[in-house]
């Protein structure tokens, strides 16, 4: 990994950031590790933000830049070639959020990515879905295959009983639809489950 600095550790770059001894000790009593950072709450930034605002705010904007560059989808063409080399990807984008998303990915006859899009989003728990949104999305896209992927925000991957009745219903409706469901994926912190990969 390139870097720009003489260092890699978590105080010494905060130390650099806040020359200030004081202020510096307050950003690492609130973090404390760069996977706590990862991690950090609203309520964490903000506690910084009302404790010195002068000189926390561009603090928290630019770690807040560095999260949006990091989290920005990457472009998704080309073939699919495993669920795996999908699976990583989709953590990279979705691992970490703390409300549940729906992405709806289309591809052509050779699983190639026509385009894909963020259909739904609901809260930690659960996300409403609209089977007629999503068809209605693919037909418009001139999609001949369909990658379901959710995210479930408590990091894990485990079909809850209800993603797995859900997944008998989009079985039956790509079939109605004559549309091919390549896949149906959960994405989690570190993980994923591939229904496809379940099944093989």
């Amino acid at each position: 990994m390139r870097t720009y600095l003489s260092t890699n550790n978590f105080e010494e770059l905060v130390q650099m950031m806040l020359p200030d001894r004081r202020l510096a000790q307050r950003f690492i009593a609130t973090f404390g590790s760069f996977q706590e950072l990862h991690h950090a709450q609203r309520e964490q930034m903000q506690s910084l933000i009302d404790y010195d605002p002068v000189n926390f705010r561009p603090v928290i904007a630019a770690i807040q830049i560095g999260q949006q560059a990091l989290t920005r989808p990457q472009p998704m063409t080309g073939q699919l070639n495993s669920s795996y080399e999908l699976g990583q990807q989709l953590i990279h984008e979705l691992a970490g959020e703390d409300q549940e998303q729906v992405m709806i990915i289309g591809v052509d006859v050779h699983s190639v990515v026509i385009d894909r899009q963020v259909l739904f989003k609901g809260g930690s728990h659960e996300c409403q879905i609209y089977m007629d949104q999503v068809f209605r999305y693919l037909i418009q896209i001139g999609a001949h295959g369909l990658i379901f992927a959710h995210n479930h925000p408590s990091g894990l991957v485990e079909p809850s009983p209800e993603d797995r009745q859900f997944f008998k219903q989009l079985q039956a409706s790509c079939r109605l639809m004559n549309i091919r469901l390549v896949d149906c994926m959960i994405v989690g912190r570190n993980d994923y489950f591939s229904w496809q990969e379940k099944l093989a």
